[in-house]
């Protein structure tokens, strides 16, 4: 009886394990379906991202095919500009002034457009750049005007620094070599650059095509050697701007270097005038030693003033104005300013020359001027381990204060990324929109 037990009570135990075992084996069977089930919702969702890029793909213009939009359509986007049949010869840059706050903008009385004083009335906006969702939907989308953030001023187009050579001058050129670091800091002294050259009225020399830094994935199809036409509509500032000129290293090293008119310096590589895709230091090391170079002009030390007029005296007057700051600081007046004195007391744009100055200046010890000398050379040029690292108006200031807006507006209208051309995904934004409507 003891043994007959003992056997029972060991075929309990074997059958309980057996359906403990069971168990398992259809729950590990269960977790096989699970992630069969996780593949399935996974494919489910790349597809639903492939059919709303799909169509939101369908939905987009190309710029050249858009349909422009009228104003009376979209009170903020308006109508495209024509600039072949815009007159911009003699423009007042008065007519094109903003004298708004810094933070400060007014608006019309639908409180859509901010206001451009001055010039409101012939500024036009352009639709995404010449996208727009409008013309598939019955009532006009929020979507691009909440995206637009940019105008088109015509009278804009037609205006030159004073620094710019007449037609039949002697053209002069401004060349940089792009900063080693990554994307935004490259970019931020491309922009820096932008402006100091329609700032001297130099043509600006945009450098080979090369890998950058964090954009050179090796391997696959995908591009790896970039110029700054990839990324910005730089073709387009060249061709609507009187005083902007653009223009590729090959071009200027055809018309100046292989001419001889940059000094005797023979062109490195028997004289190669295309270096796209090439190690790009023979390069550099030709133009820093014929080109002008300022290696203090570091924007973590000095400002980048540009006198409103040429010759001496206007750069003496500058000069004169920083160092009457300095004078007054010494002899316990007025102290050099700090960027805190200015949190919310900001300058009003028109502000006199030396308020100006003193709000941009910010504990820096220094103007660094564009000068006589730098004025008469034909070729300025920027190295790269001398870095531009900064916002552009944090550095550069202007003592007319009419080219200080022209040229941040010129920045903010003009200088935008260039949208992949076609496909385009700008109504994508729409489409999130609308998804919540659609469950």
């Amino acid at each position: 009886r003891v043994l007959d037990d003992a056997a029972a009570q060991a075929t309990t135990t074997n059958s309980k394990n057996t359906r403990t075992n069971n168990t398992k084996r259809v729950r590990f069977g269960d977790s096989k379906k699970n992630k069969r089930v996780s593949s399935y919702v996974i494919l489910i969702g790349i597809g639903m991202v492939v059919f709303g890029v799909t169509f939101s793909v369908t939905l987009v213009q190309d710029t050249r095919t858009a349909v422009p939009l009228g104003a009376k359509d979209h009170p903020l986007l308006g109508s495209f500009v024509d600039r072949s049949s815009t007159s911009t010869q003699n423009i007042n840059l008065e007519t094109a002034a903003v004298s708004l706050s810094r933070n400060t903008h007014t608006h019309d009385a639908n409180n859509n457009t901010p206001e451009e004083a001055g010039s409101h009335t012939a500024s036009t906006h352009t639709p995404l750049n010449g996208l727009s969702c409008t013309p598939y939907y019955n009532e006009p989308s929020k979507s691009e005007s909440e995206m637009v953030y940019w105008s088109d001023i015509p009278t804009d187009s037609g205006y030159r620094s004073p620094f710019h050579d007449s037609d039949d001058g002697d053209e002069q050129y401004m060349t940089f070599e792009p900063d080693r670091g990554g994307w935004n800091n490259i970019r931020m002294a491309m922009e820096t650059v932008l402006v100091m050259a329609h700032a001297t009225g130099r043509t600006l020399v945009l450098p080979p095509e090369a890998e950058m830094y964090l954009l050179k994935k090796k391997g696959g199809k995908h591009k790896t050697e970039f110029g700054f036409n990839d990324f910005f509509h730089l073709d387009r500032l060249d061709k609507e701007h009187e005083g902007m000129k653009i223009i590729t290293m090959e071009t200027f090293l055809k018309r100046m270097a292989v001419t001889g008119k940059l000094g005797a310096v023979t062109l490195p590589d028997n004289s190669r005038i295309d270096w796209n895709g090439r190690m790009l230091e023979p390069l550099w090391q030709y133009l820093r030693n014929v080109g002008h170079i300022r290696a203090n002009w570091n924007p973590n030390e000095c400002v980048a003033a540009f006198p409103s007029s040429r010759g001496s005296d206007a750069v003496e007057r500058m000069a004169q104005l920083f160092d009457n700051m300095a004078s007054e600081s010494n002899t316990g007046g007025r102290s050099l300013p700090k960027n805190e004195d200015y949190h919310g007391k900001p300058v009003p744009v028109d502000g006199s020359t030396e308020e100006r100055l003193r709000e941009l200046l910010d504990k820096r010890n220094g103007l660094c001027i564009y000068d006589v000398e730098m004025q008469s050379v034909p070729l300025i040029h920027f190295q790269a381990k001398h870095r531009l690292l900064t916002h552009f108006y944090s550095f550069v200031f202007f003592e007319d204060w009419k080219q200080d807006v022209w040229t941040k507006r010129f920045v903010r209208d003009h200088v935008r990324c260039s949208p992949p051309t076609p496909p385009t995904f700008s109504c994508l934004f729409y489409i999130l929109r609308i998804l919540p409507y659609l469950s």
